[in-house]
């Protein structure tokens, strides 16, 4: 299908906006369409990258995938992987999580939260290392 077509098709329940953790999206690639859901965003240690995790809802068993993303590629715009094009729709529909009661339980950080949280918690030796430890990756 054609992404023209499929923005159009979807219009009524688009979400202006990237996911959220547990959110429901639409990935499309080359024109196949594939349900995700948004299992986790870490930010990744060049400026501006996400590790994104889906769980991919096309096949049975479903598939956990990861990609490295930016925002912008969150937000519906159009990016290519190896030379395909792709596009991630996040459908308004809100989060598909089991209610939880326990309050130990922590709820997941939209990537809102993480763009705009204090990088010092991700990097407390302020190097960019994504280990979290005080020497500067090689």
């Amino acid at each position: 299908m054609d992404l023209s077509k499929l923005r159009k098709k979807l219009e009524p329940i688009l979400k202006n906006d990237a996911p959220n953790i547990g959110e429901l999206c639409i990935v499309w690639i080359t024109g196949v369409i594939a349900y995700a859901i948004v299992v986790d965003i870490e930010p990744f240690y060049m400026e501006g990258w996400y590790n994104v995790k889906f769980m991919m809802l096309r096949q049975v068993p479903p598939q956990q995938h990861e990609w490295r993303l930016k925002i912008d590629h969150l937000q519906g715009n159009e990016f290519q992987i190896d030379g395909h094009p792709c596009c991630i729709l996040a459908l308004n529909i809100g989060p598909i999580m089991a209610p939880v009661d326990d309050p130990n339980v922590v709820k997941p950080k939209s990537w809102k939260e993480m763009v705009d949280g204090d990088r010092k918690e991700d990097d407390p030796g302020g190097n960019g290392c994504p280990d979290k430890c005080d020497t500067p990756c090689s």
